[in-house]
């Protein structure tokens, strides 16, 4: 796999930007949860009254559909029966697989 040398050097020079005392000393860059020993930026500028958030683990697909559904006005009954019959996906902590 060949890269374009221009390519090559953003690259090189974001991966080991994270690791720069003046970032360091920021905080500009976080560790990312789900790929451990990776960094991706910090909002900025962190501002006091509205910092922004810290890098966090993506939504699961599936993790809010009994939500989005109740939102929807569907009944208990509907969610269920679209559980079971495999039109819906629930992928929640509470969720019945």
């Amino acid at each position: 796999m060949t890269m374009y040398p221009l390519k090559r050097l953003v690259l090189t020079i974001f991966l080991y930007s994270f690791l720069h005392q003046h970032n360091v000393a920021r905080g500009n860059f976080a560790p990312t949860p789900e790929w451990p020993g990776l960094f991706e930026p910090m909002p900025a500028p962190q501002l006091s009254r509205t910092p922004g958030y810290k890098p966090r683990p993506k939504p699961k697909a599936g993790g809010d559909t009994h939500a989005v559904l109740v939102e929807m006005g569907f009944s208990d009954s509907d969610i269920s029966n679209l559980l079971n019959n495999k039109f819906a996906i629930d992928t929640s902590a509470g969720a019945k697989m």
